[in-house]
């Protein structure tokens, strides 16, 4: 079993606008993973991530604060913490 802790992995900054941290833990490119993409992304707050789309299924869970998304153009919200989650299908 591989464990891998946030704290060491280096990860990606992002510049403004976009300000943010991207750390990649399990990917098809890394840790032999086809079926999924996990990371962690840090955004600054009152940041935002640039418009994009994924080829695979992407959970967001948020950690601190509140997020916002748009699949398919329909708005969601979501609070740290909450009952909710989001499972956006490619």
């Amino acid at each position: 079993m591989e464990i891998v802790r946030a704290q060491d992995e280096a990860g990606v900054k992002i510049p403004a606008p976009y300000a943010r941290t991207i750390k990649v833990f399990y990917a098809p490119d890394k840790g032999d993973v086809p079926e999924l993409t996990f990371s962690f992304a840090l955004i600054d707050p009152g940041g935002q991530t640039d418009y994009h789309a994924h080829d695979r299924p992407e959970l967001i869970y948020v950690v601190s604060g509140m997020a916002r998304a748009s699949a398919r153009a329909e708005p969601m919200t979501c609070r740290a913490m909450s009952s909710s989650s989001w499972r956006i299908r490619s």
